[in-house]
């Protein structure tokens, strides 16, 4: 469990069955590549949030181990996995979006790696598809952007004038100073980028950087991240920079009402 064709969100039990001539000493439990639990007793399950996955098709498996080394993958298990305020890739946009106004749009696990190196989900994750990540440097030492979320503290809906905190995760890769450029879009469909901010990051570690800033007037926003390891703010770095990644997130934006009446003196 679940079965093929589920469409998942919550809180979720996958369960899985598991026999050995010896014994199992384990079961893992996979959404993709990715371990998303162990088990080590039988009933073999596990509860998982899917909010910690990102929106859009998912393949569960299990894979099974017994006392000497032994191991078995199940088949996989198709399914759909939608939590509200958890982006899915958009090909209108090619980039990781939310389709309805809310107080939170994440991109998860959408924009991990860079380009080809690890690889990027549907990279280069751009407005268009339009400039690409640089190549340069392997997966596992690589930096790089690895997630975008955009969220209001009190949790009420993305509205103009609004005060919004964006998080990214990034990857550095050595001891030099990495940057991260911090742009917003009040148009995704005919994007005019203002430099939010540039934060930065040093040492070989993943790291959240956070800012806040008043949301524009505009239906339907984006934001990007450009992250560099040289070079200056811009919104989108020639292969003279091959180690720079590029992500953008997008996201509606609504009316906040006002429910209550002017005084009258």
């Amino acid at each position: 469990a679940p079965a093929s064709g589920a469409a998942l969100s919550g809180t979720v039990t996958p369960t899985a069955t598991a026999t050995d001539d010896v014994g199992v000493t384990q079961v893992e439990f996979y959404d993709g590549a990715r371990l998303i639990g162990t088990d080590t007793s039988p009933p073999y399950e596990l509860e998982w949030d899917t909010a910690t996955a990102s929106n859009g098709p998912g393949t569960l498996s299990a894979r099974a181990y017994d006392g000497t080394c032994g191991l078995t993958d199940s088949a996989a298990v198709d399914v759909t996995i939608q939590n509200t305020g958890n982006a899915s890739f958009d090909s209108q946009w090619q980039v990781p979006a939310c389709a309805t106004v809310g107080g939170r749009c994440d991109s998860v696990w959408l924009l991990e790696g860079r380009g080809t190196l690890g690889p990027e989900p549907h990279a280069p994750n751009t407005l268009g598809g339009t400039c690409a990540d640089g190549p340069r440097f392997t997966d596992r030492f690589t930096p790089a952007l690895d997630r975008l979320v955009v969220f209001r503290s009190d949790g009420t809906a993305f509205a103009p004038g609004k005060e919004v905190t964006i998080e990214a995760t990034v990857r550095s890769n050595s001891t030099a100073i990495h940057y991260l450029d911090l742009y917003s879009a009040p148009d995704a469909s005919n994007p005019t980028w203002t430099l939010i901010k540039s934060l930065y990051t040093y040492g070989i570690r993943h790291q959240v950087l956070s800012t806040t800033f008043l949301l524009p007037e505009g239906g339907l926003q984006a934001i990007r991240g450009v992250f560099r390891v040289e070079g200056s703010a811009t919104t989108c770095h020639t292969s003279y920079y091959p180690a720079t990644d590029h992500d953008a997130l997008v996201f509606p934006v609504g009316q906040e009402s006002d429910s209550l009446p002017p005084p009258v003196p």
